[in-house]
């Protein structure tokens, strides 16, 4: 992801804590060609549905959810900026 570019999923997502959920309970990303589709399970709960939300074109740059989330890319209404 590009310097400054931001996906908020503040109103998507319910019942994210940045220190007790896993992020890979709520998010995840997929590899497709040169893209990556970012996925979104809106509570986390286990066994739930994933949903595709959005088509990062050109991709994240090799960067997982939990660097996107670190370096501000990703954007979940419990964020804690250090």
């Amino acid at each position: 992801a590009a310097a400054g570019d931001q996906i908020n999923l503040t109103n998507l997502v319910s019942g994210y804590d940045v220190l007790t959920s896993a992020i890979n309970d709520f998010v995840h990303l997929v590899h497709n060609g040169s893209n990556d589709d970012l996925y979104v399970n809106a509570n986390g709960s286990s066994g739930g549905t994933f949903q595709l939300l959005a088509t990062i074109v050109g991709g994240t740059g090799g960067l997982d959810v939990a660097a996107l989330l670190a370096d501000g890319n990703l954007v979940l209404n419990h964020n804690v900026v250090v």
